[in-house]
This record gives structure tokens, C-alpha cells and sequence, in this order.
């Protein structure tokens, strides 16, 4: 509703004022992020919240089979093609003040349940993954590993459990992000051998 979203805004500032800080938490996807008149509507706002996150996520019945970067800096070589600099990038083009443009980097990872991979398989995305099964409910036949033990969401695991289960670790220079995989059990006794994870370092 670009329309009525710009008329909020200038009714917003109207009514507020000017020593009012108002802001907008906003989409990542172009798609989306068009739907909101970027331009006008910055003129009436200090600052875009971007939740430049969640690019990729498995929990999508039928559709996340394969491995993606959770938050990339930039596009993996496979995956779905997202990224941060993409993102940030389009809001600029579209008339936005870097001033304006606040990024959401996550303290948590997607997870994918892939077992049985061996050596360096692990260390790339665009891996096919495998419905786990024990996921209850909607998330019963999506891609995503036991959720960690905290959070309780299937295909997601905090930053701390994650310190807590010590997967093994690689850094993927390309999209500036981490990759996580556990070809065995995880040290917390929980994580399920076979789950990759990507995520951003604290």
C-alpha cells in the first residue's frame, strides 16, 4: 500500500514533529521493498530498519531444499542469490540517504538437516537437503534440522547454542559469512549429526 504508507509517514511527522525520531522496519527483497516508495517516503522518515536477514530459510513447506546463506555481505557462487550489498544497494538507487539505512544482521543461524556428507562437501551452499521428519506440526515437511535446544524453532538455532554445540566451522570468503556443520553429534549432547547451519559471526 505505497500510497497510504507514504500518507502515514507525512501524517506522522505532521502531528509529531520534528524532534520526533521515527523509523520503519523494512523489507530485503526488492519486491518488497518497491511496494514502499522508498524515496517519498524517506523524506518524512530518519531512518530504514533493514531486515537484510532470512535471505534463505527452510522451514518453507516444498520449497528450501537447498542450502543458502542465512545474511550474506554478498552473493554466493549457489544458493539462492541475495545478499546484503544487493539490498543496500537498491535502497541507495532508489533515492535513500546512507544516513537513512540502519543493517539487521541476525545472531542466529538457519539450519538444514544434510547427513552424511564427508570431507569439505559441507563447506559450500546449494547442498540438497533432507526432510528430517521429527519437525512437528506445518514444519513436519520442511528441510530444517532439530531446532536448538532454547529456541525450539525447527531449521533455527541461537548463537549461543551454536557456541554451545561447536560445529565445524568455515568461513566463505565469497558472501563474507559462516558455514557450520556437524558430521557427528554436537557437544551440547543435543545437536543431531547432519545439521548445517549458516550464520554471522558475533
Amino acid at each position: 500500500d505505497s500510497t497510504n504508507l507514504v500518507q502515514l509517514v507525512k501524517d506522522l511527522r505532521s502531528g509529531l514533529g520534528d524532534n520526533t525520531i521515527i523509523t520503519i522496519a523494512s523489507q530485503a527483497g526488492r519486491h518488497n521493498a518497491n511496494e514502499m516508495d522508498l524515496k517519498a517516503t524517506s523524506a518524512y522518515i530518519d531512518a530504514w530498519h533493514v531486515m537484510s536477514y532470512d535471505y534463505a530459510v527452510s522451514d518453507v513447506p516444498g520449497l528450501s531444499s537447498m542450502t543458502s546463506p542465512n545474511a550474506p555481505l554478498y552473493m554466493p557462487k549457489q544458493g539462492v542469490q541475495a545478499s546484503i550489498n544487493d539490498t543496500i544497494t537498491y535502497y541507495l538507487n532508489s533515492g535513500v540517504a546512507p544516513s537513512q539505512i540502519m543493517v539487521g544482521i541476525p545472531l542466529y543461524a538457519h539450519s538444514w538437516f544434510t547427513p552424511g556428507l564427508t570431507g569439505t562437501a559441507w563447506q559450500s551452499f546449494g547442498l540438497k537437503a533432507t526432510v528430517q521428519g521429527e519437525c512437528c506440526g506445518p514444519f513436519k515437511t520442511t528441510f530444517g534440522a532439530k531446532p536448538g535446544k532454547g529456541c525450539s524453532l525447527c531449521g533455527s538455532m541461537m548463537y549461543s547454542e551454536i557456541v554451545a554445540a561447536q560445529p565445524s566451522t568455515y568461513f566463505d570468503n565469497t558472501t563474507q559469512s559462516m558455514i557450520g556443520y556437524f558430521p557427528t553429534q554436537g557437544a551440547d549432547g543435543y545437536t543431531e549429526a547432519g545439521t548445517w547451519i549458516s550464520y554471522n559471526e558475533e
